[in-house]
């Protein structure tokens, strides 16, 4: 989560990035980009490394099962709400790796209160920015705009 406290402010940079590289690379190529910043997250974290990684790894996974499966088309919609599923995935695996490492008394960070208030701002920050940044690149590029088959 972000120490910022401003409107839009708490959204997460790394879940919105990894979105909307999921969208433009192929996941061969974008399973690398997921990885190395999970461990860049572990490298500045107090719990045990790995658990940003895994994090990361575990929730691109599903997102990417997901794109391939039913959010095929690029679209605003799809893009969205890939989004608010990475959040909410990422949040959940996040939760339960902390909350396993405090039972096994590997870690000692325990999430309050805050953090959840946290979090269902950072779904709705996290759905903004990707709004904004989809009519951003569908300004400059045509890598969102739908392909249609020539028969």
């Amino acid at each position: 989560m972000g120490n910022f406290s401003f409107f839009l402010l708490r959204f997460n940079l790394i879940i919105v990035g990894l979105v909307l590289l999921l969208n433009l690379l192929k996941f061969e190529r974008f399973l690398p980009v997921a990885l190395l910043s999970g461990v860049v997250l572990d490298l500045y974290s107090s719990l045990p490394f790995g658990v940003y990684a895994l994090t990361m790894l575990v929730t691109f996974v599903i997102l990417e099962i997901l794109f391939v499966n039913f959010f095929t088309n690029h679209s605003l919609y799809s893009i969205v709400l890939l989004g608010v599923i990475a959040t909410v995935v990422y949040n959940l695996i996040f939760l339960l790796l902390n909350g396993l490492m405090y039972l096994l008394n590997f870690g000692n960070v325990i999430v309050g209160q805050v953090y959840l208030l946290n979090f269902i701002w950072q779904i709705f920050d996290n759905a903004v920015i990707l709004i904004i940044c989809f009519y951003l690149i569908n300004s400059i590029s045509k890598r969102f705009k739908p392909i249609f088959l020539k028969s």
